[in-house]
């Protein structure tokens, strides 16, 4: 089980974290279907966005530790910029481009789009630039500009925490908390206002164009400040024992926010269609809550049943394939689908439910030993390298989680 300096165990991190890409998996084999109504499309949409919410706010969530803990308990300086760069070029990069270079040669090879490939595309991807263009943010994999959010949270992060620090220099312990929430707040806020903006003045036509207008670095913004907030809530002892006491409150928003948002999201696509998801101003903002809330839910009480399932070793091992199984899962259900095709003929002969369970069945079956491969061979080498850093002399980073942040532990 993971767990800060802090003595706050994070073990469960490891559980939600795969099945957050489970949902977003199983919303992909969905959309994929050649039979499905609007009501499962809505689910579909529904799973693979509050799988999405859950991936930011763990960020949240686990890399404001550090930042916390010199903003709140002035017990170490600001952790150093370089090292924190280097420990998520570390995490991140390497099997990330390997993916983008790896995935561009399939589609030119196999996918054949009526728009080709060209040099801008790769480069948009390996840069986090793809998410400015409609053309290029989802031209490589559809799941890749989530990746560009979450390089702009880890550039934002630090910079906001050095603010925060020097602003509070002279406050009290409780005036520090009350300013970090508050500041927080106001993101949460000024993120909603942006996406009402922003669907108002652009209008965007399909899920790229929401993307780039809305789902972008200001739009989401606050799913990262949602953790946060569940971040200083679980570290300070009075609160984590309310939320022990209260758990059924705490469960009950987390229900609540989950249902809420899967009732948007299939209202939305049965009013305006498929290319809606993600265009209301709070639908992201109520699914970052409801994954919020079951964090702060299993994460406050490590004794639970559901908390220790999540913090055992199948999910960790499960969580450190989850990267790459993020990463290649689209591409690995298109390459399924073309010899499906080839060989069985029409995937629309099949029963809907058949097909969707074999679909499944069959990218397990090719995705696992390939993510278990790269976790090897690319992964775990660069993890060693970034663990080494966060060890070293001076202030030191808490090993955190990000979006892929886990390794298969040894035996």
């Amino acid at each position: 089980m993971r767990s800060t300096t802090d003595g706050v165990h994070f073990g469960p991190a490891d559980g939600i974290r795969a099945l957050a890409i489970a949902l977003v998996f199983l919303d992909h084999v969905g959309l994929r279907s050649p039979e499905r109504s609007a009501f499962v499309v809505a689910l579909s949409l529904g799973s693979g966005g509050l799988g999405v919410a859950a991936l930011f706010v763990l960020s949240g969530f686990l890399l404001s530790v550090p930042y916390l803990r010199a903003i709140i308990d002035r017990d170490r300086e600001v952790p150093s910029s370089l090292h924190y760069a280097e420990a998520r070029f570390l995490r991140i990069y390497p099997l990330y481009a390997f993916a983008v270079i790896t995935i561009a040669i399939f589609v030119v090879m196999f996918e054949r789009h009526a728009i080709p490939l060209n040099a801008w595309d790769v480069i948009s991807h390996l840069t986090f630039l793809n998410d400015l263009r409609s053309s290029t943010v989802v031209s490589v994999s559809p799941v890749f500009w989530t990746m560009a959010v979450d390089a702009g949270f880890y550039i934002m992060l630090p910079l906001a925490a050095w603010w925060a620090y020097r602003e509070t220099a002279k406050h009290s312990r409780q005036a520090r908390i009350a300013f970090v929430v508050r500041g927080l707040s106001i993101v949460i806020l000024a993120s909603i206002v942006y996406r009402v903006v922003a669907g108002a003045v652009f209008h965007p036509l399909d899920s790229a164009d929401v993307v780039v207008a809305i789902r972008n670095i200001p739009g989401m913004a606050g799913l990262f400040a949602v953790g946060i907030i569940a971040q200083v809530l679980i570290r300070e002892n009075a609160s984590r024992e309310l939320l022990r006491r209260h758990a059924g409150v705490v469960l009950s928003v987390a229900i609540a926010g989950i249902a809420i948002y899967f009732v948007l999201q299939l209202s939305m696509v049965l009013v305006e269609g498929i290319g809606s998801s993600g265009i209301l101003a709070v639908d992201d903002t109520i699914a970052a809550i409801g994954a919020a809330s079951i964090l702060l839910f299993l994460v406050a009480d490590s004794r639970r049943p559901l908390s220790q399932l999540l913090s055992s070793r199948t999910m960790v091992v499960a969580a450190a394939l989850s990267y790459g199984w993020y990463l290649f899962h689209p591409t690995a259900l298109d390459a399924i689908q073309k010899v499906g095709t080839m060989v069985f003929g029409p995937f629309g002969t099949a029963h809907p439910d058949v097909l969707y369970a074999g679909v499944v069945l069959a990218t397990v079956l090719v995705l696992l030993p390939f993510c278990y491969a790269i976790h090897i061979g690319i992964e775990r080498p660069f993890l060693r390298k970034k663990n080494r850093i966060l060890s070293g002399d001076g202030p030191k980073i808490v090993p955190t989680i990000s979006t892929a942040e886990v390794s298969i532990p040894s035996r």
